[in-house]
């Protein structure tokens, strides 16, 4: 589903997906600009906005749920969200309709 497409089915859900987008946009362009690590809460919201982008586009086929109780710690800018959509696109060009990755930081 494409955002032109949900500007004139779900105009509410248009609005949420550009925020998302415009998140993941912001994100990236930070984390090239950064020569440091970065706070790993600040990598999971630009996971989780990548993540919203894609479950608006795949419907029902991703369903994402996080478990991060530990989020004080500094990485690299750019690690989380590569490796989360590593996995998924690989998924999406199999057509495949479930696509589960589970990671847990300890």
């Amino acid at each position: 589903m494409s955002i032109y497409y949900l500007c004139a089915q779900d105009s509410r859900k248009a609005q949420q997906v550009t925020l998302d987008f415009t998140t993941y946009l912001r994100k990236n362009f930070t984390a090239i600009a950064s020569e440091d690590t970065v706070p790993f809460s600040d990598e999971l919201e630009h996971t989780r906005a990548y993540l919203a982008v894609e479950q608006v586009q795949f419907e029902d086929g991703l369903l994402v749920a996080y478990d991060t109780p530990h989020t004080n710690f500094r990485v690299p800018p750019l690690t989380l969200q590569p490796i989360v959509e590593n996995p998924s696109s690989t998924a999406w060009t199999r057509s495949t309709l479930h696509f589960v990755s589970q990671s847990r930081l300890e």
